[in-house]
């Protein structure tokens, strides 16, 4: 009995680590995410740069992966990250939040040192909690955008793939999205 357990213990911790990590702090939940949007926000990133939704108005379609310092599968898929990050199209952008790095921004400046990614990673604000993070219940969750800050399709919750799968599968997300778009 006790190797039944030890058996089911395992593959649910391994199943876990391929889906995602939950926040208990998301008062969000599935039916709500139709209500994201990045039309407004101003917050800055680690770097200490004020952004706004005005980033977004010279891509076609900008990938946003939201995640945290404390979520193991977040930062398992960061080399993937970088590698969809130089894959893209010129008028596809990716960013990322980092939604505990208000709290951690030394750990979010490690973990992203730690792969050479090249790409932007914002910190929390009123203004994104408002409209993208409490709605999020897992990390990590990307959600794509059009030039105006309008979510386009469903969220992607917790890597898209298994390991070896990742990137090829946020890439074909996006060529979903952009054909949505009619681009």
């Amino acid at each position: 009995m006790k190797k039944i357990l030890s058996i089911i213990l395992a593959t649910t911790l391994a199943a876990a680590s391929f889906v995602g990590c939950s926040s208990s702090e998301a008062e969000g939940g599935a039916g709500q995410t139709s209500q994201m949007n990045m039309n407004s926000f101003e917050t800055t990133t680690l770097a200490g740069d004020t952004v706004n939704q005005d980033i977004l108005a010279d891509y076609d379609l900008t990938m946003v992966n939201i995640w945290a310092t404390w979520c193991p599968p977040c930062i398992a898929e960061m080399p993937d990250l970088v590698e969809v990050h130089e894959s893209l199209p010129e008028n596809v952008n990716m960013i990322t939040f980092s939604e505990d790095s208000d709290r951690e921004p030394e750990l979010a400046q490690e973990i992203i040192d730690s792969v050479s990614a090249k790409f932007m990673v914002m910190t929390p604000s009123e203004s994104i909690t408002a409209n993208i993070t409490s709605y999020i219940t897992a990390f990590p969750t990307t959600i794509f955008v059009d030039s105006t800050g309008n979510v386009v399709g469903e969220p992607i919750i917790g890597a898209p793939g298994q390991e070896g799968e990742i990137t090829a599968a946020y890439l074909a997300a996006i060529d979903e999205r952009l054909a949505t778009l009619g681009v």
